[in-house]
């Protein structure tokens, strides 16, 4: 863990009997979802879940758990899986349904939605959005004697504007510019932080983590599989090349952002806070990948076009079946996706306030020299099997 769990257990309010996690089948979810459950011993979590019923969905939120050893045989009783659609209305539940599951409910943890590099936004509206909408319904919805909190699980992909780029960004500013922001993906995340921080300035009690790229366990490795920052690592690592820029990597192991929602969620000073969870020393990924291979065989930088060619010729490296989203070039500036990463180009976010305090909770992202050796071991595995 990247957390002393002394310091975390600090005197605060339990929220409630009762929470909503969405999105709690995922990889950032799991680790979630067992944080929640070992911090509150007596809490219920209600896990919504895309399932036919909810016995298929507790087994899959059980597998997924166990797929990264973190299932405990006594959580049982304790999880309810909701079988549910984010990009449905009312998650597709009936309305009784909705509101059982408003029903003494003591705060929401929105993490879930639709992961894509090339879908646009109309096509990630529903869940993503949409979702988010519901969510805020549902704080409304049911019958707590006091507004439910939400803690959204947001990105930064809500500072990819062009007002930002290359400038720092606070936890306190007010990111609300747009315009430049060209991923679907991230366009959703910005609208559906907008929608939040919306109900929060009309007193919800709201609070907005924002993780960079997701990466492999601080201990164990343990990768999300195919994901695209695992593809982008195990492509160069495969190719022994990787392209010419100062392509920033910014990177956070699974364990650090769980353990900081963890620590922080349902504190009351955490209302209205916005965290941002940057790694305080982001590295180039050049600078990673050298540190990665094994007894320092070569990397070779090669321009952007080569590296494209290589990956082209080789229909077994990880990344040929999504070249198309590191060649597509995007708005007036038409950058490609690691163009826009550079460092001098991509906005230079702020971590330092949250930084402090989650260190004041025993909660600290390991350095990259600690990342190395798991990374290693998890990332090289992977190329060799391949």
């Amino acid at each position: 863990m990247a957390s002393d769990p002394d310091a975390i257990a600090c005197e605060i309010e339990p929220p409630g009997e009762a929470i909503v996690l969405t999105g709690a089948s995922g990889f950032l979810g799991a680790y979630l979802l067992a944080g929640q459950l070992e911090r509150w011993p007596q809490l219920q979590v209600r896990c919504l879940v895309r399932a036919q019923d909810g016995p298929t969905g507790l087994e899959r939120i059980k597998a997924n758990l166990g797929h990264y050893g973190l299932w405990q045989e006594a959580w049982a009783s304790r999880l309810v899986a909701v079988p549910g659609d984010l990009a449905q209305p009312r998650f597709g539940l009936s309305e009784l349904a909705f509101a059982n599951l408003a029903r003494g409910l003591g705060g929401i943890l929105h993490n879930g939605a639709q992961l894509s590099q090339m879908a646009s936004y109309g096509q990630l509206e529903a869940a993503n959005v949409g979702g988010t909408h519901t969510v805020l319904e549902l704080a409304v919805h049911g019958d707590a004697p006091r507004p439910v909190p939400i803690q959204l699980i947001s990105s930064v992909a809500a500072f990819e504007a062009a007002a930002y780029r290359n400038h720092i960004v606070l936890e306190s500013d007010d990111v609300s510019e747009w315009r430049g922001i060209h991923v679907g993906y991230s366009q959703t995340k910005w609208v559906s932080e907008r929608l939040v921080l919306a109900a929060g300035a009309a007193g919800l009690p709201v609070s907005v983590y924002r993780p960079p790229l997701i990466g492999g366990h601080s201990r164990t490795g343990m990768w999300h599989q195919d994901d695209l920052l695992q593809r982008l690592l195990q492509g160069c690592l495969a190719l022994g090349m990787a392209p010419d820029l100062p392509w920033e990597l910014d990177l956070v192991p699974v364990d650090y952002v769980a353990d900081a929602v963890t620590a922080l969620a349902w504190m009351p000073q955490a209302v209205g806070m916005n965290y941002h969870l940057q790694h305080p020393q982001p590295m180039l990924l050049a600078d990673l990948l050298n540190q990665l291979i094994a007894y320092g065989a070569p990397l070779q930088l090669v321009p952007m076009r080569r590296w494209i060619e290589a990956i082209a010729a080789d229909p077994a490296n990880p990344l040929h079946g999504i070249r198309a989203f590191f060649m597509r070039r995007w708005g007036e500036e038409q950058l490609t996706y690691p163009e826009l990463n550079q460092a001098g180009v991509r906005a230079r976010p702020s971590c330092a306030a949250t930084t402090e305090a989650l260190a004041a909770l025993g909660v600290r992202c390991p350095g990259f020299d600690a990342l190395v050796g798991p990374y290693g071991r998890s990332l090289l595995t992977g190329v060799a099997a391949s």
